[in-house]
């Protein structure tokens, strides 16, 4: 990971994801985050950028072997 200035607010970025594809994430203060989400939306848009939900998350973190504590596995 790294710091970076996005959008003049001071984040963490690190090139991880809970999904097995490539990609990124953006740890920032939460009164920069609508901020951040919409000028990605709008910088990734026609490149076909898309919200996606949990369940679609939750689907490619299954395909990829990723268990979730508490979900997929406990202590038992």
């Amino acid at each position: 990971f790294t710091w970076a200035d996005v959008l003049g607010a001071r984040c963490i970025v690190s090139r991880t994801g809970y999904t097995g594809e490539d990609g990124f994430e953006v740890y920032g203060p939460a009164e920069v985050a609508p901020k951040i989400w919409n000028a990605l939306l709008e910088a990734g848009g026609p490149k076909g950028l898309l919200p996606a939900g949990l369940g679609a998350r939750d689907t490619l973190r299954l395909e990829s072997k990723l268990a979730l504590y508490g979900n997929d596995i406990d202590d038992t």
